[in-house]
This record gives structure tokens, C-alpha cells and sequence, in this order.
């Protein structure tokens, strides 16, 4: 057991360590200096306007960032199965 837990922590370094890792950062970054949307999604969340959610997922900072989650998500689903969690 205690070497799946090491083989799971050298893993995850390398996971923060990775091209992946900056990439998911730098762009949250941009998301986070982008006003608009940040204000769009402020606002969303006070109204649910279907309209503004439309909005906020054409943007194409949202567009860059939900692909880079996806991809950590199926990294996050390979790396479960491997180890049976």
C-alpha cells in the first residue's frame, strides 16, 4: 500500500509540475483580469439568465479554460482507474 502511495505522489508532482498544470493557471489568470466576464458571472449567479450563462460559455477565455478542465478530468479518471480509488 505504501508504494502505491508514493507511486500517487510522484505522480501528482509531476501533475503540478506539468505544460497542463501552467496552462490551467495562466489561463484562470486571464479569466480573472478579464472584468467583463468576471462580471458576467457575478451576475449569472445572482440571475440565472440563460442568456448571460450563453454569453459567458462563448467567451473565448471560458472556451480555453473549460477545454484545459476537461483535460484534467479525463487525467483525473485514467489516474483513478490506474489505482483503483
Amino acid at each position: 500500500m505504501n508504494e502505491i502511495m508514493n507511486a500517487y505522489y510522484e505522480l501528482l508532482s509531476k501533475i503540478e509540475n506539468s505544460s497542463l498544470a501552467n496552462d490551467v493557471i495562466l489561463c484562470r489568470k486571464k479569466i480573472d483580469h478579464n472584468k467583463k466576464l468576471c462580471t458576467d458571472i457575478k451576475q449569472y449567479y445572482e440571475t440565472k439568465d440563460p442568456k448571460l450563462r450563453l454569453e459567458i460559455l462563448k467567451n473565448e477565455d471560458m472556451i480555453e479554460y473549460k477545454q484545459l478542465e476537461n483535460e484534467v478530468n479525463i487525467l483525473i479518471l485514467r489516474l483513478n482507474k490506474i489505482f483503483k480509488m
